[in-house]
């Protein structure tokens, strides 16, 4: 098995995730995992004969990932709740729509009918 294998499965992947979800070229979760596979490919590369990476490097890099991860967290929260208000909004716009085409309709047909009573 070559070394290439697993970033092929991670890309084959991902690419079925897009098409499974309708997801565009260009969406902010796809640009997220194409950062985090060039940092892992931008990581040294690994053989047998290399000594182990020390806690230093391992802990500054899970900090790394933690505090980006986060920042993209709170983003995605923030996008979440704007939609949500969008939709909420829409909503209470249609509920208005209809109860104005309700009462405009009420409305004339009282007109219709004092004017029916008046002209008899």
């Amino acid at each position: 098995m070559s070394e290439d294998a697993p970033v092929a499965d991670l890309r084959a992947g991902i690419a079925r995730w897009q098409q499974k979800y309708c997801i565009a070229d260009g969406d902010p979760a796809l640009a997220c995992l194409e950062l985090f596979d060039l940092y892992v490919l931008s990581l040294r590369q690994r053989t047998p004969d290399s000594p182990p990476l020390r806690f230093e490097e391992f802990r500054s890099t899970l900090e790394l990932l933690d505090q980006r991860s986060k920042g993209f967290a709170k983003h995605a929260s923030e996008l979440i709740h704007e939609l949500r208000r969008a939709t909420q909004t829409q909503r209470q716009l249609r509920r208005a729509s209809l109860l104005s085409i309700v009462l405009m309709t009420l409305a004339a047909f009282a007109a219709g009918i004092l004017t029916g009573i008046h002209v008899w």
